[in-house]
């Protein structure tokens, strides 16, 4: 019994130990692959977006905000926000 024991411990022990080092070899790889690919790579400069005229149809009322405002902060318990509104 003992040596069925230290056999599993001994079987466990190198199986761990072999997925350690595996994953270490990927992590490592994977971050010499990023460094790599960073170093080469263009630089792309961000394109600044302009934004759309607003037109007539576009407008929302601030009445229809403040609703919309309300309903929201009844529905969330004032844990939600209004981060865009979008006119359809």
């Amino acid at each position: 019994m003992t040596s069925d024991l230290s056999t599993a411990f001994l079987v466990l022990g190198v199986g761990m130990a072999s997925v350690f080092f595996i994953l270490s070899i990927v992590v490592i790889g994977g971050k010499q692959l990023i460094r790599l690919v960073n170093h080469f790579s263009p630089d792309v400069p961000e394109k600044k977006i302009q934004p759309a005229p607003i037109s007539k149809k576009q407008v929302i009322k601030t009445s229809t905000i403040a609703i919309i405002e309300a309903v929201v902060e009844s529905v969330a318990d004032v844990k939600g926000s209004i981060e865009k509104i979008e006119n359809s």
